[in-house]
């Protein structure tokens, strides 16, 4: 069988099938004779997903989508290759294909999740940048949905840092979604991956969405929920965490924010709190001391995925770097090593709140100062 023809077998499997049925197939070493003869072996499989077409039309209309996701640059990983994601015991529980374009490297261990709401504040989208770009510093995969708002923020700061990400469709690969990530589907491609378990004409569907969410958390050492509402597929991604004991972290929010719903509940609910960009990462130590092959990043090389060489990210709290200028470093003067309010700080730009607490945000994101309780501030460092 040549890589067409082996190609349209996952395809077809894929496009009629649901993953325990492709399994049941796998287990029979059957996927040659499904594909050749779709109706006789669903039936003898007791498999519940009829296939209608004739099993010319079928092959035909396999061997047509098999040729278009190849001509991609696409391949297809089963739980047979040795490619299929680095994760243990979790690799069980992803779907038997997973069908790609881009750097399969970029799974070969496991990465940080980092999702959140479509509708991301300045804030969010900071925060999830700021991840990414540290995942990279740190030879991680960044991995997510490609989505609007935090996904594609944290994507782009993976990028921005020269590291792996990885992204998971809720559609097949014919229809990235949404259409807008175009360049940034392609950018993931030349950097890292670009995931499906859906065949790849399978368009965008209500239903696709959460059952991405899972593979999204599977890969993962741990999720970061950055912003979404109670009722938001960031809640399924952190559902299936949970179940799964994947650890989970949330980034708290005001609470007049329809975004801090679901980070604040979680905190409520006793997962970690993401006060410090660097907590999150410590969950992979125990795959280092376990002998989990750290990237190419992480002994000094480029990142996975061919990216280009980029400027290193200045670690979080280097002595040596230089004090913020203009009002970042007034507000900083202000904090000291004494606990300060909100409103002493806001005095010293009254005309503009804004600009204080966007300085305030981009001062705590690179590590000068710690929020509080009650609206009030600390430099970092002073509470231990």
């Amino acid at each position: 069988m040549d890589k067409l023809e082996q190609t349209a077998v996952w395809i077809a499997l894929a496009g009629s099938l649901k993953p325990k049925e492709i399994q049941t197939v796998f287990d029979r070493s059957a996927e040659g004779v499904f594909f050749h003869n779709p109706n006789e072996v669903a039936h003898e499989l007791g498999l519940s997903t009829p296939v209608t077409a004739s099993p010319e039309a079928f092959q035909d209309q396999a061997k047509q989508a098999a040729e278009r996701f190849l001509n991609l640059g696409g391949f297809v990983l089963t739980r047979r290759d040795e490619g299929f994601p680095y994760n243990g015991e979790f690799s069980a529980k992803l779907p038997p294909l997973l069908f790609a374009t881009g750097t399969p490297e970029a799974i070969r261990a496991r990465g940080l999740a980092v999702v959140g709401t479509r509708k991301a504040s300045a804030y969010g989208k900071q925060v999830a940048h700021k991840l990414g770009l540290e995942a990279a510093r740190r030879g991680r995969a960044l991995i997510s949905g490609a989505a609007l708002g935090i996904d594609a923020a944290g994507h782009q700061g993976a990028l921005d840092g020269g590291g792996p990400t990885v992204a998971v469709m809720g559609s097949g690969h014919f229809h990235p979604y949404p259409a807008r990530h175009k360049s940034l589907y392609e950018q993931i491609r030349e950097q890292g991956l670009v995931l499906s378990q859906f065949a790849p004409d399978t368009p965008p569907l209500p239903h696709t969405f959460p059952v991405r969410n899972r593979i999204i958390a599977l890969l993962s050492r741990a999720v970061v929920i950055v912003e979404g509402g109670k009722k938001s597929g960031s809640r399924h991604t952190a559902q299936f965490a949970e179940k799964d004991g994947i650890p989970i972290y949330a980034v708290p929010g005001a609470l007049d924010k329809p975004g801090s719903e679901l980070p604040n509940l979680l905190i409520s609910e006793g997962h970690s709190i993401l006060h410090r960009l660097d907590l999150c990462f410590r969950e992979f130590d125990t795959d280092e001391a376990s002998g989990a092959r750290p990237s190419q990043a992480r002994q000094g090389e480029l990142p996975l995925g061919n990216p280009k060489p980029r400027a290193k990210p200045q670690a979080v709290q280097e002595p040596t770097r230089p004090k913020p200028e203009g009002l970042p470093g007034r507000l900083l003067d202000a904090i000291g090593s004494e606990e300060v309010s909100i409103d002493t700080l806001l005095a010293l730009s009254p005309d503009d709140p804004n600009a204080v607490n966007t300085a305030l945000l981009q001062l705590e994101l690179d590590g000068w100062i710690q929020p509080l309780p009650g609206k009030r501030f600390v430099q970092q460092g002073r509470l231990r």
